[in-house]
């Protein structure tokens, strides 16, 4: 569904491309960039729906930044990719929920800092044309995931528990999706 409305739409948009192989790739990123809008979407709907717009907001931007500053686990389709996100962004809005996560997850959050700082970087097979440049992105993640530990003390010291609570355990998914990520790339 979404590779013929990205056929569509780059055929719209740019008739003039004759090249096959640019034609191939503008049509991939027009069908990651429809994932990513529709897959936000499908998981803001259920924060929502959970009464959890602004946590669910929270959990998707640092999962976000994370995976596209530093890597982590990629799904075999868009469809796995989603309820991955889906069980993710759940588990993220139900920990809090727990009475021994409020004194564990603290620990878990800053031990999972130290993950993403100790692996700044997998890089997927598929973007192995990044490699020239793994130097740099190694320090742009570094820069974000350091970024987002001073934005999350500052959740602590002004918002209180519940984004606090949210946000290191969206730290903790990104953590687990680039250790995921790592273990998979030993066993390749």
């Amino acid at each position: 569904m979404l590779m013929k409305v990205s056929k569509w739409f780059i055929s719209f948009l740019f008739s003039d491309i004759e090249d096959k192989d640019q034609r191939d790739l503008c049509i991939y990123g027009c069908e990651l960039w429809l994932y990513t809008i529709i897959s936000t979407f499908g998981l803001l709907i259920i924060g929502i729906l959970m009464h959890a717009t602004l946590e669910s907001a929270i959990i998707i931007v640092i999962f976000y930044l994370c995976q596209s500053s530093g890597g982590g686990y990629h799904a075999s389709s868009h469809l796995s990719c989603f309820f991955t996100m889906v069980a993710g962004l759940l588990g993220c809005l139900l920990i809090p929920f727990f009475p021994s996560a409020r004194q564990v997850l603290p620990f878990l959050c800053a031990a999972s800092f130290l993950v993403l700082l100790a692996i700044p970087l997998r890089l997927h097979p598929n973007k192995k044309y990044l490699e020239a440049r793994k130097r740099s992105l190694c320090m742009r993640s570094i820069l974000v995931t350091t970024a987002i530990a001073f934005v999350i003390i500052a959740m602590d010291y002004f918002e209180g528990d519940r984004l606090f609570y949210c946000s290191c355990s969206a730290v903790c998914l990104s953590a687990l999706s680039r250790l995921c990520a790592t273990k998979i790339d030993k066993v390749q």
